[in-house]
């Protein structure tokens, strides 16, 4: 309890600027590190031994070459070892999480919560990603951000008092969890079970800042979804069978509602 006391005075006395600065920072290293779970959990690998490597050349990456934007931008995009092209993808994924981060922060001021907030933006986008491009949601990433969620918001809660805030999202995940099991029965599969096991760590968070945001972020979702079913619909032309993963429509729902803090709370 003193330790979290100690922690929250720290990121308190600390101007909102400067704890946007530090997550930047985070941020950035996060999404050098998204690009390697985005790339080995989809294959069971182990993410946490193994050094990285060139795709292509399958050369070890040294520490240097693991610099987030900076070393891509100095090596031109290309391998130190065999001078192969790296994909642009890699800056992206690191300025995203950088942007994610810093967003958060100033949208929600200077808290053990709204750090929580920022990384779990991170790692909804992350999860989501890995949804768009394999159609699978890894349990593993779910899990470990269910608990980082649980741990961070208790952490808030018993710093704060804030337990009305953490019994809301509590309340609105099991909600979210239960609506979704309905439709997975009701759809016949239509919705994923790894859908079903996405919805509490994402509503959690929404829970936490109130029910309109979690109202918010499902129409927000509801919208993407309908528009990527369409495109999708219209380049495979055939919209009435066409099949989407709703990971990265509920998560961007979420990080939307989040950075813009679209609550609608009464009076505002």
């Amino acid at each position: 309890m003193l330790l979290l006391k100690i922690a929250e005075g720290a990121i308190a006395t600390h101007d909102r600027r400067v704890l946007a600065a530090i997550m930047a920072v985070v941020g950035l290293m996060l999404g050098s590190f998204a690009t390697v779970l985005i790339h080995r959990l989809p294959r069971n690998e182990n993410f946490i031994k193994g050094r990285s490597q060139c795709p292509s050349c399958k050369e070890p990456l040294a520490p240097i070459d693991l610099i987030p934007v900076v070393t891509w931008l100095f090596l031109r995009g290309r391998c130190r070892h065999c001078k192969a092209r790296i994909s642009v993808k890699y800056p992206l994924i690191e300025l995203t999480s950088c942007y994610i981060a810093v967003s958060v922060i100033n949208q929600h001021g200077a808290s053990i919560a709204s750090v929580v907030l920022a990384v779990s933006c991170i790692g909804l986008a992350i999860t989501a990603t890995i949804d768009a491009l394999t159609r699978r949601l890894p349990n593993r990433a779910i899990i470990t951000i269910a608990i980082f969620e649980l741990i961070g918001f208790f952490a808030d809660a018993l710093v704060n008092d804030s337990w009305q805030d953490f019994k809301r999202g509590v309340i609105i995940a099991i909600l979210a969890t239960v609506v979704a099991l309905i439709f997975y029965f009701v759809s016949r599969g239509g919705l994923g079970e790894g859908d079903v096991k996405f919805a509490p760590i994402v509503w959690f968070p929404l829970g936490w800042l109130g029910w309109g945001a979690a109202f918010g972020a499902y129409l927000i979702a509801a919208v993407i979804a309908v528009i990527w079913t369409i495109v999708f619909g219209v380049l495979q032309r055939r919209v009435r069978k066409v099949s989407i993963p709703l990971g990265p429509a509920l998560a961007l729902g979420a990080i939307v509602t989040i950075i813009a803090d679209f609550s609608w709370k009464a009076g505002v």
